[in-house]
Order: structure tokens, then C-alpha cells, then sequence
């Protein structure tokens, strides 16, 4: 028998228990989609607030060679900039992800007391919700 990397989470069944994380490269529906189109077992969106904000002033990324060369890490303080949730469940979004046939997944980060938003109603059908709750997620208060 051949090794598997399927898994249900929530009871959704994934094809792969791999899939991306929220951030940089899932913020528009592009990058969401070649998400979908790889061997990647669901769609993770980028943390959306509320409303669309533009994160932390450049630069916002730091590398740090480690190793003698032979490797790279980095450092980032993006301040969480994205589209704003009526982009991540707008129509254009939801098609394109449905369209690869991955389940999507929506990441929200809480704002101002760290409060989930009050989405619960305006979220469309989704596979899930992933809640972005650390402490650098939230405004000040």
C-alpha cells in the first residue's frame, strides 16, 4: 500500500494534510488560486480585518544568512495588510478558489480587544474559519 498524506480535519476530508499558510502569498485571489492548483490539500486565505489596511511601513522583511551560506532565514513585521474580508468572501474569490476544486479556508484576525469580528452572518458556506487571535494581529485599543 502506498503512503498517504490524506486526513479529514473538522470533518472535511483533504487529499493532503499540507496546505498554506496564511500570509504573504495568499492575499489576492491569484495567489489563492495557484494555491488550489498545487498538490496542497486546502486554500488557506490570507488574515483579513474588518476593513482593508496597508500594514506596517517598509521595510517589512528581514534576511538573515545562517549557516556559512548554506541556508536562509527571515525575519518579518508585515503589520497584517490585507484586502479586508469582503474581499476574501467576494464573489471573484470564492469562484476562482471553487474552481480548483480545494476546500477554502477564511483567516480572521481580531480587532481592537482581540475580539473576533462580528462576521458570523455576512461569512458565505466555507470549509472553515480560521481565527487569528495573537496579540500582533490586534490594534491598539
Amino acid at each position: 500500500m502506498a503512503p498517504s498524506l490524506r486526513t479529514t480535519v473538522a470533518g472535511i476530508p483533504l487529499e493532503c494534510a499540507v496546505y498554506n499558510a496564511s500570509g504573504p502569498k495568499s492575499g489576492h485571489v491569484s495567489d489563492l488560486v495557484n494555491v488550489g492548483k498545487s498538490r496542497a490539500g486546502a486554500v488557506l486565505a490570507k488574515s483579513a480585518t474588518l476593513v482593508k489596511q496597508g500594514g506596517n511601513p517598509l521595510p517589512r522583511l528581514k534576511k538573515i544568512p545562517m549557516g556559512a551560506g548554506m541556508a536562509q532565514g527571515s525575519i518579518n513585521s508585515e503589520g497584517l495588510p490585507n484586502a479586508g474580508i469582503d474581499y476574501y468572501i467576494s464573489q471573484a474569490v470564492l469562484d476562482g478558489v471553487a474552481a480548483t476544486g480545494k476546500p477554502y479556508i477564511i483567516s480572521l484576525s481580531g480587532a481592537r480587544r482581540c475580539l473576533p469580528p462580528p462576521l458570523a452572518v455576512r461569512l458565505p458556506s466555507l470549509a472553515m474559519v480560521r481565527l487569528a487571535l495573537t496579540r500582533a494581529h490586534c490594534l491598539p485599543p
